[in-house]
């Protein structure tokens, strides 16, 4: 049986998964772009817009995600902007967005602890799209 903590891994992993599959079909089809669902994605799971995501630096970001929270959900919420970030980065061919989604995804795979060959082989495929 899983124990509460795995489950919420599991269903972290389940929500980066769809928001991997939502930014791979809007490259196949750029009118599937919608700038106002994604600005909702950022505030609904960040709890702050998107602004604030694409205008503050990856110390400030992480700052923020550190605070009135612990260790493992400000790791997991890294995890999903670095998702958002590179995702939204690729279709507006925005490098600084990608650039921001690849330092956070570094960060988290440092403070982790844990070897995610996943994350690993994703943080590469953002480093080598990174225009």
């Amino acid at each position: 049986m899983l124990n509460r903590k795995d489950y919420l891994l599991r269903q972290i992993q389940q929500l980066i998964d769809a928001i991997i599959m939502k930014f791979t079909s809007i490259e196949l089809n750029e009118e599937l772009y919608d700038p106002e669902e994604i600005a909702d994605l950022y505030q609904k799971y960040l709890q702050e817009n998107r602004k604030f995501f694409v205008e503050k630096s990856t110390s400030e970001i992480i700052t923020f995600l550190y605070k009135d929270t612990s260790p493992e959900n400000a790791l997991a919420k890294m995890e999903i902007l670095a998702e958002l970030l590179y995702g939204e980065g690729k279709i507006l061919q925005d490098k600084s967005m990608i650039q921001k989604a690849v330092e956070l995804l570094e960060y988290n795979l440092q403070k982790s602890g844990v070897f995610d060959m996943q994350k690993i082989k994703r943080l590469r495929e953002m480093k080598e799209s990174n225009f």
